[in-house]
């Protein structure tokens, strides 16, 4: 679990993410990511924190997974703070090894313990749209290959179509489509947490078998019609890509 942060401390840091995204012209990604570190960093010397250098980022990623849970798949948010994302790993410190982007990954995994009833059928597909963009560029560490199959198997592998996992799912395709396609080419990740759902008897992990399966799926559910205008969308726009 993150240590508990000062929450003035929180807040500065999330005023200037906030204030990037609203407007890119107000600073750079560098000058931005810059000023998270610093502001991360400064808890420190703050020993009523107890933050150690592993940890003072989990601010920063914090209000990211906050910020692009809270807006739509594609607003520009997303890319805005993929760009500071990929800045942060360029910031020099003595203290902290910002290259790792530590512990990023390890609060998308807790944040992946809830689901669209935790978060909404948006707001979960927004999550699964930013790591499956962070995973797409290879920005940070974590098996978030994993998590497009579990998108996935949520959604098209249950015995009956999970309607609320299908938005989530799509943006998988939608945001990490060549990353997809060279692990399933690869037949990567054969591994028991890459297992299939009930309509998946096959070989755990990706396979040209299991997404021909994902892409029929995907069909079905589209020719029937039923879906909201906006889920239709996005499984047309994965359907394109698949």
């Amino acid at each position: 679990m993150s240590p508990k942060a000062d929450s003035a401390t929180e807040r500065k840091a999330a005023d200037i993410f906030d204030r990037y995204v609203a407007d890119p012209q107000v600073a750079s990604a560098e000058e931005t990511a810059q000023q998270l570190a610093a502001t991360a960093e400064s808890l420190l010397s703050d020993k009523s924190t107890q933050e150690d250098a592993a940890w003072v980022g989990h601010i920063i990623y914090d209000h990211i997974l906050l910020r692009v849970q809270k807006t739509v798949h594609d607003n520009p948010i997303h890319e805005r703070a993929i760009d500071i994302l990929q800045s942060l790993k360029n910031v020099q410190s003595d203290q902290v090894k910002w290259s790792t982007l530590e512990p990023f990954g390890m609060q998308v995994r807790e944040t992946w313990n809830g689901s669209y009833g935790d978060y909404g059928v948006d707001g979960w597909a927004s999550l699964n749209a930013f790591v499956a963009r962070v995973n797409q560029k290879q920005i940070a560490p974590g098996r978030f290959d994993l998590y497009g199959i579990w998108a996935m198997r949520s959604a098209v592998e249950q015995k009956e179509l999970v309607e609320g996992e299908l938005p989530a799912a799509c943006t998988w395709i939608v945001y990490s489509a060549d990353r997809m396609r060279k692990l399933t080419e690869e037949e990567a990740l054969e591994e028991r947490a890459a297992k299939g759902g009930p309509k998946w008897t096959g070989r755990a992990g990706y396979s040209m078998e299991r997404w021909k399966l994902w892409k029929e799926e995907l069909e079905n559910v589209s020719k029937k019609g039923k879906l909201a205008a906006s889920t239709q969308k996005l499984v047309e726009r994965a359907l394109s890509l698949m």
